[in-house]
């Protein structure tokens, strides 16, 4: 087997494990909103909820899950908007809530 063939192989793991552990992620990234809605104001969660969305949206491309990699991005890109803020109202947390929706279909 050679080099191409072995990279391939390799990459081809990583993706299926990637895909194995997704539901996994997007249940993180469920608790971590559901965080989130029981105490808008900390700061901590706010910061895992980004930092879920931010992994997710780096890596979803590069195992060839392009769309999920670019909503996970845009829901972070409205996060970072929400962060300016002391707290997120429920409204907020409603719309947050509904894009996440839209990305696990």
């Amino acid at each position: 087997m050679n080099a191409s063939q072995l990279f391939l192989d390799r990459f081809n793991h990583l993706k299926k494990d990637f895909a194995a552990q997704l539901p996994l992620r997007l249940k993180a990234i469920d608790a971590a909103l559901q965080a989130c809605r029981e105490l808008p104001c900390d700061e901590a969660r706010q910061q895992d909820l980004h930092r879920l969305l931010h992994s997710l949206g780096g890596t979803a491309g590069s195992f060839g899950f392009v769309q999920l990699g670019f909503d996970a991005q845009r829901i972070e890109a409205e996060l970072t908007v929400l962060a300016q803020r002391d707290s997120w109202s429920e409204h907020d947390m409603a719309q947050i809530a509904q894009a996440l929706a839209l990305l696990k279909q």
